[in-house]
């Protein structure tokens, strides 16, 4: 399993007997190895649209944080666009089942991109595209406070 490696360790080490001549490190040495091959691995594996933003990168951890700080506005544009989608949500023709099908894959998609939100959040916006013939069920579960339990809807679900 291929890995990006940690900072590199350091590179000299002293000699238990104290003197000055210093010695490249056995555990660098192995690291810088490794290193290299991920980075081949990782510079390999990248489309050439991407390619020149790391081929100057010396190691696979700052090929890794260049790609992570480049791509990163393309994962904040997908976030927008999942929370919009989760705005716009309505029932429709679709079952409850399916409605709530739909919502929770939103809910998720939102969660595995790192920015989850609450099931206050959820459940309004759940509730909000439900179809008119539910809006009196709604406004009584709203003013006594009661919110669905995700388990609820993955069982509906």
């Amino acid at each position: 399993m291929l890995m990006v490696q940690s900072p590199a360790p350091l590179h000299i080490f002293l000699p238990p007997m104290v003197s000055l001549d210093l010695q490249v490190s056995q555990h660098f040495l192995h690291w810088k190895q490794h290193d290299q091959l991920i980075l081949s691995a990782l510079l390999l594996s990248l489309s050439m649209e991407v390619l020149h933003l790391v081929i100057d990168c010396p190691t696979s951890c700052s090929v890794w944080h260049t790609l992570e700080q480049a791509l990163a506005s393309t994962s904040n544009s997908r976030i927008m666009q999942l929370h919009g989608s989760l705005q716009d949500l309505r029932q429709g023709d679709e079952s409850v089942t399916q409605f709530l099908q739909k919502a929770k894959a939103l809910f998720d998609e939102l969660a595995a991109a790192g920015r989850p939100i609450s099931l206050a959040d959820f459940n309004l916006y759940a509730f909000r595209g439900l179809r008119g013939e539910f809006k009196d069920l709604v406004t009584s579960l709203v003013t006594r406070e009661i919110l669905f339990q995700m388990q609820i809807c993955l069982v509906i679900c």
